[in-house]
């Protein structure tokens, strides 16, 4: 309609139309769906008409016209008929076609930069930019998906090369894949119900199956796959050009991923962009290269130039909590799990929207710093993993960022359902990634979610590709709800394994293994129960009792932490350790000095290099008896990650015999750590309900339950069953 006149408007004539203020007065006065936008030759706009991709009363978008939106990634809102979408930007059409009515989703699309009106109805569909970009790359890929290269009716636009494997070959070696069993169920029996029914996304599906292992060749794919149960008539229609070529035109355009076993033979139909010289290095070069030493962001967690695959259940593990903590350690250049960070500029690529705001602001990260940048999931729509790292690089080059945080790798990468099983998918998306480490020299932290069992989800290939795995969870055992279990493995030394950590109002303490928890807070009841007054100093033995009355403190764990203390120097020893006036020990400081000794085991770091850190109490002073007694002085760990627990510095040959674990009562910390689960039962229980409530291996808790024994933790019941407390009419003593 002529929003002057009123008569009829003709979008190739100028003299119809009219200013958008009269668009928008004739649209309200006549009660008409919204005003009209006319396309030209002379603007810089175009735009896609998705039809029939929308339930009106449902408002449910066909997942297919939902990725055409996101690649347009442009202004965009629903059709007058609230059946279609309508996207606006700026760009140019490649060619002259303008609909195809074989659109995935069952519709059609329209794409047009002239000669054509949009009504504009202004209810704009959320998610999508709220502004018209220019996106002329983008309109014409979405072109080509739809018409083909230069509008015309074939396929094509990417190199043409073959594995040189045999048709049967390939049907072979897909069989045997990982993912052979979904394959087989496509191939050979035209099953989809793996695929909801979608009997396009199986085609799409089959057709990638076998282009792994064929290349980049669409007449090997096609007489493959039409030997397969899915073959029917649709693949042969020719709207614009047939629909199995279109199919797999559209699953070759952009993949890298194919099989590398065999010898390819290229027969090029596009010649192959001009490589560099590949380079070999002297031992001495790659050496140089390396460095002496790992550079880390954060030890044990974040190297440069490698990629953490740090894994977590979703809203269970707290992965958001930690990344933003340790971010805030690293803009801020401060110890993280007590290890020195490098002071560096950090991107967080993050799939969250306003829910960011608090682990941001309980991280500190809302006070000001102009060092972290954030990049947001939804602000990406439109651009492929590839635009996005270019961008990312883009970044580090004028930050200087030594630290990339992806949350999650998923999203970001576009590795949604089976696509994160499939190992080229995810071998395709991770390499990247690794480059980007590499070339950029920066740490990768990737985030991505768990199972029920607390693994990764998807392919081994993420193994593979990563040069650390991480897991963080909520360990075993009656742990406080703020207590983590941090679980790593890799290419590097140094990688906590299995380290408890706590979150704390000043951030993340490591707690260290479940080992040392037991170990510390025995050496920290020792503090509690020892006498203060040499007069009524206990014996080894004595105080080995009451610990297990009072704690459940095993024997030998107490004996370690009694010669650690007096090791330390927190505790006096008098006697002559012989038959008549054995060693007895008590502690003479004030309760102010106590508490402080107290506090300094509690945040003994458990971070230590395999030659254990240093306890400095060597300064000495006379009592007022006229014992040596060790003065108080600071706990200085060596600052590394390893595996050794808390005990490892304290041996001592200096220590008398008395002090040592009797070798015939061997107790190790992991048998006190299972009395938690025994705890739980309140019963005497089977070997299988005790390793089921405590989640432990079979071996282990056998082995664990008959050293338990001998040491007074647990007892037996007739029946084969355990338990903390003695049968009533029986005592064991440790030769029972």
């Amino acid at each position: 309609m002529n929003p002057r006149t009123g008569g009829n408007a003709d979008p190739t004539d100028p003299g119809t139309w009219g200013t958008f203020e009269q668009a928008v007065t004739r649209a309200t006065t006549d009660r008409l769906d919204g005003a009209g936008f006319v396309f030209t030759e002379d603007d810089p706009y175009g735009g896609a008409d998705l039809d029939d991709c929308r339930d009106p009363e449902t408002g449910e978008i066909h997942p297919e016209a939902l990725t055409e939106v996101a690649q347009l990634g442009s202004y965009t809102e629903v059709s007058p008929s609230k059946t279609g979408l309508k996207v606006f930007l700026k760009g140019k059409k490649p060619a002259a076609r303008c609909k195809n009515k074989d659109a995935p989703w069952g519709g059609a699309i329209e794409l047009y930069d002239k000669d054509k009106f949009f009504t504009v109805t202004g209810e704009h569909l959320a998610g999508t930019p709220l502004d018209v970009r220019d996106r002329q790359e983008a309109y014409e890929r979405v072109y080509e998906r739809f018409f083909g290269p230069g509008g015309e009716d074939t396929g094509g636009g990417y190199e043409v090369w073959n594995t040189g494997l045999t048709d049967d070959q390939v049907v072979g070696k897909a069989i045997l894949a990982e993912n052979g069993p979904k394959f087989r169920r496509l191939y050979f029996e035209g099953d989809t119900s793996g695929h909801q029914g979608d009997d396009s996304a199986a085609d799409m599906d089959l057709v990638g199956m076998v282009a792994f292992w064929t290349g980049p060749d669409p007449e090997q794919i096609e007489r493959i796959v039409r030997r397969s149960a899915l073959a029917r008539a649709k693949w042969d229609e020719a709207r614009g050009y047939p629909y199995l070529r279109r199919t797999i035109d559209k699953a070759l355009r952009g993949r890298t991923d194919y099989y590398s076993g065999a010898d390819s033979i290229r027969s090029n139909i596009v010649s192959p962009p001009e490589k560099k010289e590949l380079r070999f290095r002297t031992v001495s070069e790659v050496l140089e290269k390396a460095g002496e030493k790992t550079e880390w962001i954060v030890p044990g967690i974040a190297p440069r130039g490698g990629i953490n695959d740090f894994v977590g259940r979703a809203k269970v593990a707290g992965k958001t909590t930690f990344i933003t903590r340790m971010a805030a350690s690293v803009l801020g250049g401060r110890p993280f799990l007590g290890q020195p960070t490098e002071r560096v500029p950090v991107l967080f690529l993050t799939e969250q929207g306003s829910n960011i705001r608090k682990p941001l602001k309980d991280a500190g990260l809302d006070r000001g710093t102009q060092d972290l940048h954030i990049l947001s999931w939804k602000d990406t729509m439109g651009y492929s993993f590839a635009e996005i790292l270019g961008a990312v690089r883009e970044k580090v080059e004028e930050t200087g960022a030594g630290l990339v945080i992806v949350d999650t790798l998923n999203r970001f990468a576009g590795l949604p359902g089976e696509d994160e099983n499939s190992a080229g998918h995810v071998s395709a998306a991770l390499r990247p990634l690794l480059a980007l480490a590499q070339d950029m020299n920066v740490a990768v932290v990737a985030i991505r979610h768990a199972n029920k069992e607390g693994q990764g989800r998807g392919s081994t290939a993420f193994d593979h590709e990563v040069d650390i795995l991480m897991t963080l969870k909520r360990p075993l055992g009656g742990h406080d709800s703020n207590v983590r279990e941090l679980d790593g493995v890799g290419r590097y030394d140094g990688i906590p394994e299995k380290l408890l950590i706590e979150l704390t109002d000043e951030g993340y303490r490591a707690l260290g293994t479940g080992g040392d928890v037991v170990f510390r807070d025995a050496m920290d009841h020792v503090l509690e129960l020892v006498p203060t007054e040499e007069a009524k100093a206990l014996t080894r033995d004595a105080l080995i009792d009451a610990l297990n009355e009072e704690f459940g403190v095993s024997r030998s764990t107490a004996g370690r932490a009694i010669k650690a203390l007096k090791e330390r120097g927190d505790l006096a020893c008098v006697g002559a350790g012989k038959k008549g006036d054995p060693y007895r020990f008590y502690s003479p400081f004030t309760p102010e000095e106590r508490e402080k000794m107290r506090e300094e085991v509690r945040a003994m770091n458990p971070f230590r290099s395999k030659g254990g850190g240093s306890m400095d109490r060597t300064e000495k002073r006379k009592t007022s008896e006229g014992e040596n007694r060790v003065d108080k002085a600071k706990f200085s760990p060596t600052p590394s990650f390893p595996a050794d627990s808390v005990r490892g510095p304290i041996e001592s040959n200096s220590t008398p015999d008395e002090f040592e674990v009797p070798p015939d009562n061997p107790v190790p910390a992991s048998a006190y750590e299972m009395r938690p689960a025994m705890e739980r039962l309140g019963r005497p229980a089977t070997l299988d309900e005790i390793t089921k409530e405590g989640g432990f291996d079979v071996a282990a808790v056998k082995d664990l339950l008959a050293k338990g024994v001998r040491g007074g933790i647990f007892h037996v019941h007739p029946g084969g069953r355990w338990s903390l407390e003695p049968p009533d009419d029986l005592k064991f003593g440790s030769e029972d």
